[in-house]
């Protein structure tokens, strides 16, 4: 038998409740929040059958031996992706991620696992959600947000001007934005 408790917890707990004692369900499997599978690991302990979790929670506790857990928790895949960059030679890392719960909680883990890599965070800037270009935010990364407030780039500007030669003019300008 099959049931979907459509990620309400209490729905879920009277599903696995009938699961188990009217159709004598002998495994559960799921589910991928935390919630959920905070719920599906208390049930499994309560009437001593194994469950199955696909969450990346790092919530549950590890003492049930009737849990099994086939998804990588959030803390063990950042550590994974930093220790896979400092294998390339990444010394220095930017982070980009999305502003809800799991973008932040996922740059949480990113940060200290640089961190306890002796690796250096030089920028951090997240974007929202649905969000299709990126480029405030890189420029924020790598020092190109507001350019043109900055007193080198007007000082560039009032000596370009002074150039009267159109690609010499270009010349000076791009020096000027490729050293920013």
């Amino acid at each position: 038998m099959v049931a979907n408790s459509h990620s309400n917890t209490q729905q879920a707990d009277k599903l696995i409740d009938n699961l188990i004692t009217t159709y004598k369900a002998k495994v559960l499997l799921g589910d991928i929040s935390s919630d959920g599978s905070e719920l599906v690991e208390r049930k499994s302990k309560e009437y001593g059958i194994p469950a199955l979790l696909y969450t990346r929670s790092n919530r549950l506790p590890d003492t049930n031996k009737l849990v099994f857990r086939v998804g990588v928790n959030a803390e063990l895949q950042a550590q994974e992706l930093v220790n896979f960059a400092l294998k390339k030679g990444a010394k220095r890392f930017a982070i980009l991620y999305p502003n809800h719960a799991y973008g932040t909680e996922m740059m949480q883990y990113f940060w200290q696992a640089i961190e306890k890599n002796h690796g250096i965070v030089t920028a951090v800037e997240s974007y929202q959600r649905g969000q299709t270009t990126f480029t405030p935010e890189i420029n924020k990364m790598v020092g190109k947000y507001l350019l043109t407030q900055r007193p080198e780039h007007q000082k560039c500007l009032e000596e370009s001007a002074s150039i009267l030669h159109t690609i010499e003019r270009k010349k000076c300008l791009s020096k000027m934005y490729a050293k920013n």
